[in-house]
């Protein structure tokens, strides 16, 4: 199973935003550019996250993105789903095979429920919360 680089991306930006929203809205620039991530395609996800009223962009010179709802009641679910579509195993069980129907029952349904419960339990918050203890750790690291 691979996972996107809109997915991986996608996270990564609304962390970069969720840790620096207090400041008021940040410019995709500067997310792009603190992420490494092109400006056009950041652009083309936050799209999405605005359909999925996640955030809000601000018009004019101090404009850019903040958050629409609390990091709090994010979920990466909401996250993915906004940017890739309803997470959910696609291709059901052909009505005339029962090895099909078997593999279907007992991994990929099971499978894809496990994953969305993971998904739902991590949120915004929690993310933002590693990431700022990952970041100091590194600032207060000291190097010979």
């Amino acid at each position: 199973m691979k996972v996107s680089s809109k997915s991986r991306y996608g996270l990564a930006a609304m962390v970069d935003l969720a840790s620096t929203a207090k400041r008021g809205p940040v410019t995709l620039a500067a997310i792009a550019k603190r992420q490494e991530i092109s400006l056009n395609y950041l652009e083309q996800l936050f799209g999405g996250l605005k359909r999925a009223g996640m955030v809000a962009s601000i018009k004019g010179p101090n404009g850019g993105y903040q958050l629409k709802l609390s990091a709090k009641e994010i979920s990466c679910k909401d996250i993915l789903e906004a940017l890739e579509g309803e997470f959910t195993y696609k291709d059901g069980p052909k009505e005339d095979s029962l090895m099909e129907a078997c593999l279907y029952e007992e991994v990929f349904h099971p499978l894809s429920n496990k994953i969305k419960t993971c998904l739902e339990e991590i949120t915004l918050d929690q993310l933002v919360q590693s990431y700022k203890n990952k970041k100091e750790k590194e600032i207060i690291m000291y190097y010979i």
